[in-house]
């Protein structure tokens, strides 16, 4: 889902004040939804990306809860330039260069944190990420090619990144927010026999629209646990996975 893309029928656009993208989508046509009805917000990576705009995003979903006594499911982007910068990550590797950019991603989610409040205890499984991302970019180095599969799982980790991060800044905001990972509602329908680069870089989804099924999903994967079904969900924009679990792209854009 791109930045500002328009959508069918929206009941409330959001305002953009300063860099904030966000949209509401109808309640009744959203993915899922049981007793309270659900709003859906959208966040690009220039409003996830610093503490100013998360303010604003924290008053929004607090506003909404309160006037419409409703759930919330919000999808976030990485933070700005950060895919951009996994992909520099990915030639510096090939290259065999220096792996500044992967310096830069580490610094720029620090500073984030910084700004929003968050302790260094906080941001670990953000960290995770990056260690994670430099041991496979070790890997890339050795062979010097990085093959699709690959690529879909490096570049992953900026909306990773972000979302673990968001479930954090909410809550010590006092909203309970929790992580359901995108790929465990869409699951590409591409076929497996298909381009590596379809397979795992622009991959296809037919998503599917049964309420009860997604909520069921949503209470059973939520992180941290939360009794019944989350008030607030957070998850990631362009992210699912295959029928074999591999992490697939939905293409940038």
């Amino acid at each position: 889902m791109s930045d500002g893309a328009e959508q069918s029928k929206p009941t409330v656009v959001l305002p953009r004040a300063d860099s904030i993208d966000g949209f509401q989508t109808d309640p009744a046509s959203s993915p899922v939804a049981a007793g309270k009805p659900w709003v859906v917000l959208k966040f690009g990576g220039t409003s996830v990306s610093s503490g100013s705009t998360w303010k604003q995003i924290i008053a929004r979903v607090k506003e909404l809860r309160e006037e419409m006594d409703c759930k919330i499911f919000l999808v976030l982007s990485a933070l700005s330039q950060v895919t951009n910068s996994i992909e520099k990550c990915l030639t510096e590797a090939v290259e065999q260069q220096e792996l500044t950019s992967l310096q830069w991603i580490e610094d720029t989610h620090r500073r984030l944190a910084r700004e929003v409040g968050l302790d260094a205890q906080a941001i670990n499984n953000v960290l995770e990420c990056v260690r994670e991302m430099e041991n496979l970019l070790q890997g890339i180095s050795m062979v010097g090619e990085v093959s699709p599969r690959v690529k879909a799982r490096m570049c992953s980790y900026g909306e990773q990144m972000s979302t673990r991060m968001a479930v954090h800044i909410l809550r010590v905001h006092g909203v309970k927010a929790s992580l359901v990972q995108s790929g465990d509602l869409l699951v590409t329908d591409t076929p497996l026999n298909a381009m590596d680069e379809d397979k795992y870089l622009n991959a296809n989804i037919y998503p599917r629209s049964e309420r009860e099924w997604a909520e069921s999903v949503i209470q059973e994967k939520a992180e941290p646990f939360s009794q019944g079904v989350p008030d607030v969900v957070v998850t990631q924009g362009f992210i699912a996975r295959n029928v074999k679990g591999e992490t697939c792209l939905l293409g940038r854009g």
